[in-house]
């Protein structure tokens, strides 16, 4: 049960570095954030206040095709119980070769970006659960609130609550770790990167399962 703990813990930080790669690497090479939405919300309503309709449809669609891929992910994992399932490193595996046809393949930048939205999207929305927490591996902004209202509980004698504290705030990091790789990493292989990356965590997945399976 340790080992599979360990393994799974170590699986969920994963995917959440690789958000904050890739999040940070699309703002630096396209100016948008791919993760997660509030801004993009916030750009939208500007871009429509100020009659900026091209920059107001690129990020409609940007919010639209995470949207989807959420749909995508609820709709497959719709009883919401976490198993160990194949179809979620089948999926990791299929990223990965999404992501390994944008580094050949010449694509249109906003394609790239909705690509890799509906990814992240459906990333998101895959069930998973550990520890008592419903995790949430690409949009770490609720972790802000949710570390510190742990934290409260926890000082307020429900010591339970700072091992959530502590998770919260690993995430937090992962993702912010994952940020500065992107910055130190070549542009010209983010995506090469983001392919190894998910083929990585899709075969840490199976081993996941397979130790599970031998307990």
């Amino acid at each position: 049960m340790q080992m599979k703990n360990f393994l799974l813990r170590n699986w969920i930080e994963g995917l959440t570095f690789l958000s904050g790669f890739l999040n940070t690497a699309l703002i630096q090479i396209y100016a948008v954030s791919v993760s997660h939405h509030t801004g993009n919300m916030t750009r939208l309503a500007l871009s429509l206040g100020s009659f900026d309709f091209h920059s107001a449809r690129f990020l409609f669609l940007s919010v639209l095709c995470f949207f989807a891929g959420s749909f995508v992910a609820g709709f497959l994992f719709y009883d919401r119980v976490f198993h160990l399932q194949k179809t979620y490193g089948l999926f990791l595996i299929g990223f990965s070769v999404v992501f390994l046809s944008l580094f050949f393949l010449d694509f249109w930048q906003d394609l790239c970006v909705f690509i890799t939205t509906f990814i992240l999207g459906m990333q998101n929305g895959m069930f998973i659960f550990f520890d008592g927490i419903l995790v949430r591996t690409t949009h770490v902004t609720g972790y802000l609130t949710d570390a510190a209202t742990s934290f409260g509980m926890a000082m307020r004698g429900k010591p339970n609550e700072m091992r959530r504290t502590l998770f919260y705030i690993k995430s937090m990091c992962f993702f912010i770790f994952g940020g500065i790789f992107s910055v130190l990493a070549a542009k010209d292989y983010v995506f090469l990167i983001a392919s190894c990356s998910y083929l990585f965590l899709g075969v840490v997945y199976f081993i996941l399962r397979r130790t599970k399976e031998n307990l």
